[in-house]
């Protein structure tokens, strides 16, 4: 995207992918970083007590990364400043700018890539695009209260997942048109949809991180509650 933004000439698209670049910065940082510590702990755990001790190198890769969630802001940080500076300033433009076009890409990668399949993930996908709009708009009615940050955390994963999702559809949809494409035996690409087939279902699997923006609704509705449960 950021090369795409140095090598347009039309202003006007050229300042549409930097708002949006700017928009998605504190979402890569936080999300991947978080996902690299998810991951490397299920590798440990595939492990079992071998993963624990240094024989393996599988706690060597969970401390590498466990830094990651730290030195990038840290990613509460990341979330605060995503719901503070890049949504709350313009009332969510941009966000709903790009959900606009992630529904579009939905629905352009079911039609083009057809199936069962396809279409259940696009689906899924557009309930949790559904989701993702009525948590912003929780967030947009608080104004810039501060209690606002209890709710930036769960709001960043459950954009950070569905914008995920929505690529992942997009490569699903993309390896299926190859295949169509291909020569008679072409066998790469359908070991090439296959996988991405797999990795896309094998997401959504993984506790509805992607999709179930019901979850994250509840928690940042939740999290707002939360914050005067405490004595000040």
């Amino acid at each position: 995207m950021r090369d795409m933004a140095e090598a347009e000439e039309d202003e006007g698209k050229r300042k549409k992918l930097e708002t949006r670049i700017s928009l998605l910065t504190p979402v890569v940082k936080a999300w991947c970083t978080d996902e690299a510590v998810s991951i490397a702990s299920e590798s440990l755990q595939i492990y079992g007590g071998a993963g624990y001790i240094e024989e393996t190198g599988a706690a060597q890769y969970y401390r590498a990364a466990r830094i990651l969630p730290i030195y990038e802001g840290t990613n509460g940080i990341q979330a605060i400043d995503l719901v503070f500076r890049r949504i709350l300033p313009d009332k969510g433009a941009v966000l709903m700018s790009l959900m606009d076009d992630l529904e579009i890409v939905n629905a352009k990668s079911a039609e083009l890539a057809g199936g069962n399949v396809t279409t259940e993930l696009k689906d899924a996908l557009q309930d949790g695009l559904y989701m993702l709009e009525e948590s912003m708009k929780f967030i947009l009615e608080l104004g810039h209260d501060a209690d606002k940050e209890y709710s930036a955390t769960p709001f960043l994963k459950q954009l950070a997942g569905a914008y995920g999702a929505c690529l992942c559809l997009r490569a699903h949809a993309k390896a299926r048109i190859d295949e169509q494409n291909a020569p008679a035996g072409g066998h790469v690409f359908e070991s090439e949809i296959k996988r991405r087939t797999q990795y896309f279902l094998g997401i959504r699997a993984w506790d509805w991180k992607l999709t179930n923006g019901q979850v994250y609704y509840a928690l940042i509705a939740g999290g707002m509650a939360r914050k005067h449960d405490f004595p000040a």
